[in-house]
């Protein structure tokens, strides 16, 4: 019985493993067949069904990288004409600028915006270079802009809504790689917000015509309403430019209004019968060290200078005219004549700026010239015609100042640039202190 039982046992266990392995080998041969099958005749996946093999693609926003070094060799002679026991002083040196962004690439998308980096030790933000040298120490990088861009019509010049820090919106008059630097600086990102509306777009390609109009508001300075800490709120201006556009001529006029100039502006003071506050006077943040002083200002106590008015009422006026002149071999030059103006009317004195450009831009890649942009500008400017904080840092270091400046630059390679600037003019206190800069300048930009 025992031996029977084993053996039927064993035959058993043998047709089982039989049977298992036989339907794995005919699982396996179906699954062949299938994958046969389905590359014959792929299968269709549901509409919702996911694909699980491919990564979800969270973004496919495309973005160009930026940056500049800028080496440049400064030589500055200030000749004091008020006392003539001094010597003439020279300030020569040695200064570089860093750059380096990420921005948007695409200018038809409905999103955009970019971040920079620059260098930036010195206080003038009108001038982010800095010394070489400072001990062989690493320089100091700051955040230079940061904005988002939106443009929501279907059109995407239609309108475009810019906040943050940004690259300035406003037109300046210029032609190639020239700006007018009458109000704003080549090196100011101002904070804020900017909207662009496309007012009329008319004309064809070879002939375009446009009006847009162009409203901004800037952030300056923002103090806390603290005690004892003088003029507080928002230092800021907000302003309005409309711009035309007809071939071979751009113009525009535009109104600023700047507001709560002496926010900061702490001055010592006894009142007899009420009290008495004592602590050091303190000049606005806009006239603190470093910024560029040659506005008017008044004493307002021991140690507090500040604004002749704490609003500003700048109206302005600017325009290029362009026209091309015969010359393959030069790269199809243009000529351009650039006037700008400036007048404040929140002030009796000392209350106009002009200045007129005349320039040659041309050259390219397929022979001949590179790219290249040479001008002569001549500019008088007094004391409280703009805010100097934020205006032109090479001719007449802000305002209060009468002279011209020379200057082109030569694109050798498409990432290199050679420029060379002269300035000669009278500048701050009455337009009576000589002074003689020169530029040297390689870019070495991608």
């Amino acid at each position: 019985m025992s031996l029977q039982f084993r053996g039927d046992l064993f035959v058993n266990a043998n047709r089982t493993v039989g049977w298992i392995c036989a339907g794995m080998a005919a699982l396996l041969l179906s699954s062949r067949v299938s994958a046969q099958g389905a590359k014959q005749e792929p299968s269709k996946p549901e509409a919702n069904e996911a694909k699980k093999e491919e990564p979800a693609v969270t973004s496919a926003f495309p973005l160009r990288f930026t940056s500049s070094l800028t080496i440049r060799q400064d030589f500055t002679d200030i000749s004091d004409q008020n006392d003539l026991l001094i010597g003439d002083d020279r300030i020569d040196g040695l200064r570089a600028r860093i750059r380096f962004g990420i921005e948007s690439a695409r200018a038809d998308s409905i999103v955009g915006g970019g971040l920079r980096f620059s260098t930036g030790e010195s206080a003038n933000p009108a001038s982010p270079f800095v010394r070489l040298g400072d001990a062989l120490r690493p320089a100091i990088f700051n955040i230079d802009r940061y904005f988002l861009t939106v443009r929501p019509f279907r059109d995407r010049e239609r309108l475009i809504f810019t906040a943050g820090k940004m690259p300035l919106p406003l037109y300046r008059a210029g032609a190639g790689t020239w700006r007018s630097e009458l109000l704003w600086d080549d090196d100011i990102s101002p904070a804020g917000a900017s909207l662009q509306a496309t007012l009329v777009k008319a004309g064809n390609a070879g002939s375009p015509v446009r009006l847009d109009n162009n409203l901004v508001y800037f952030v300056f300075e923002d103090v806390t309403n603290n005690r004892f800490s003088g003029f507080t709120g928002t230092s800021y201006m907000a302003g309005d430019q409309l711009k035309l556009s007809v071939p071979r001529l751009d113009l525009a006029a535009g109104y600023f209004r700047y507001e709560n100039l002496n926010v900061g502006l702490r001055a010592p003071n006894f009142t007899p019968g009420e009290g008495a506050f004592l602590l050091p006077g303190t000049n606005p943040l806009l006239r603190g060290a470093g910024l560029q002083h040659t506005n008017n200002s008044v004493n307002y106590g021991p140690g507090a200078d500040g604004f002749v008015r704490d609003r500003f009422e700048i109206w302005n006026g600017s325009g290029t005219l362009r026209f091309h002149i015969f010359g393959s071999r030069l790269g199809k030059p243009e000529v351009f004549l650039a006037g700008d103006y400036a007048y404040n009317r929140s002030v009796r004195i000392d209350k106009r700026g002009m200045g007129f450009t005349l320039g040659l831009s041309g050259g390219g890649w397929s022979g001949g010239l590179h790219p290249y942009t040479f001008h002569g500008t001549w500019r008088d400017v007094d004391a409280d015609a703009v805010l100097a904080t934020f205006a032109d840092s090479d001719l007449g270091t802000g305002s209060s100042y009468k002279g011209f400046e020379v200057g082109g630059n030569y694109r050798i390679s498409k990432n290199l640039l050679a420029l060379v600037q002269y300035f000669n003019f009278k500048g701050f206190p009455r337009k009576d202190e000589q002074v003689h800069r020169l530029f040297l300048d390689l870019i070495w930009d991608f």
